[in-house]
């Protein structure tokens, strides 16, 4: 039996499933590489280095700029509002201080969510199995009784392994992180499509 429903952020609710090479790289070019950014960004967010430190090429107030740039998927709090109705919510994301956290303030989501679980405070990152071993402690659920969607096949690969429902939703992009052979339990590739589908189980 369900009891409830893990969210990525980044990709899921969000337009932009890489932030990093799409919304960042085109606005701090001028500061660093992609692959400079990638490393700044790796180490912000699994809470090994403080974020000013670790994006210490970047001028820090168009870093916090970005943030605007982060919209919603359509429909997306139409939908996170019939769910909440329906499972307890929660976020599970590989993200940064501050961008994170103006970006799901902006987009007016916050209020869905039970708790979030975001990798800069757990000081680990998807697809470390200790991610979703601390979510399931500190929510008291059996993984069972989970959903986890991700738009990372690599990150769903863990959740399954550790008894997570899973599905994966699919923006047909050409992340390698979706050229591994996986298959979630299901996929899909609307937020509407996901909410019918949740509404099943």
């Amino acid at each position: 039996m369900i009891k409830a429903i893990f969210l990525d952020f980044e990709g899921v609710l969000t337009v932009e499933g890489n932030l990093i090479r799409n919304i960042l790289y085109p606005k701090l070019k001028e500061y660093a590489t992609l692959d400079e950014l990638r490393e700044m960004y790796s180490n912000a967010r699994s809470g090994r280095i403080p974020l000013k430190k670790a994006f210490a090429k970047v001028p820090f107030n168009k870093l916090l700029r970005t943030s605007e740039n982060i919209k919603a998927k359509g429909g997306a709090i139409k939908i996170l509002r019939e769910l909440e109705k329906v499972y307890p919510l929660f976020i599970a994301s590989n993200h940064v201080p501050v961008i994170f956290e103006k970006a799901i303030e902006t987009l007016k989501m916050k209020k869905f969510f039970k708790k979030i679980f975001v990798s800069f405070e757990m000081k680990i990152n998807k697809p470390n199995k200790e991610f979703f071993g601390i979510m399931l402690e500190k929510t008291g659920y059996a993984p069972s009784e989970c959903v986890f969607v991700d738009d990372s096949k690599t990150n769903l690969v863990p959740a399954k392994e550790i008894g997570f429902v899973t599905i994966w939703f699919n923006n047909k992009d050409d992340n390698s992180r979706n050229k591994i052979e996986f298959s979630a339990d299901y996929e899909v590739t609307t937020l509407k499509e996901l909410a019918n589908l949740i509404k099943t189980f």
